[in-house]
């Protein structure tokens, strides 16, 4: 399961906006989420929208609350290639909460490790990323990040890519990293603000994409210009 983004946003002036939340709530609709359970910072009074996430304590359990709510296959049957896959996924999700809640705003978003054409999910095991990792070491790679705007009979959906250079890393750098964080819900084995000081050599692109919000193509896109009309 390649789960990344999900966001369920009200916008109302009747719903206060959260600083920090440690249980989940789903009447919590004005709160946007990414998939370690952390709040992406969203402002209601001024329907504003940040990419700086906020910590939660319970986000094992917020992640698989949300997962519930977006309970859709996101196997790759029809092989599609990243992009198409990833904005397919990102449409999907939006789609089935959507018809929950057919007179919200729902935003919602994927995001993959796209390496050489192809496809990198998460892991399966530690050794799994321990071979992610080696894949990566000294190459680079693509995250691509998907956002959706899903509203009455409308969907509209962005993506970016971001191109992310490792280091060459040594075998025991590997182990430590992976000994020392939770990396079997990650994409690509890796978390980038966990992993930036280990292995990341350069960027290229939008940072905020890689953590799974394509901001900068969000700031100049039409889902933008909607959600501040409203």
């Amino acid at each position: 399961l390649i789960l990344s983004l999900v966001y369920v946003f009200y916008l109302s002036r009747d719903l206060p906006s959260f600083e920090r939340l440690e249980t989940f709530d789903p009447a919590m609709l004005s709160t946007l989420y990414d998939r370690n359970g952390e709040v992406l910072a969203a402002s209601v009074e001024s329907k504003s929208l940040s990419a700086r996430p906020i910590f939660i304590k319970n986000s094992n359990h917020l992640a698989k609350e949300l997962a519930k709510i977006i309970d859709i296959d996101e196997e790759n049957i029809n092989e599609l290639n990243p992009i198409d896959y990833v904005i397919d996924v990102s449409m999907r999700k939006g789609l089935k909460v959507h018809q929950q809640h057919e007179n919200a705003f729902i935003l919602s978003g994927d995001t993959i490790v796209e390496f050489q054409n192809k496809i990198i999910g998460k892991p399966s095991s530690y050794q799994d990323a321990f071979e992610v990792l080696s894949l990566l070491s000294g190459r680079s790679h693509y995250v691509i990040s998907a956002l959706s705007l899903t509203y009455n009979d409308n969907q509209i959906t962005i993506f970016d890519s971001t191109r992310v250079s490792f280091k060459t890393l040594k075998k025991e750098e590997i182990k430590n990293y992976i000994n020392n964080f939770d990396v079997l819900d990650k994409a690509g084995s890796y978390n980038i603000e966990d992993a930036e000081e280990y292995f990341i050599k350069n960027i290229d692109g939008c940072y905020n994409n890689i953590v799974g919000f394509p901001e900068e193509k969000f700031l100049s896109s039409e889902i933008k210009q909607i959600l501040d009309s409203k």
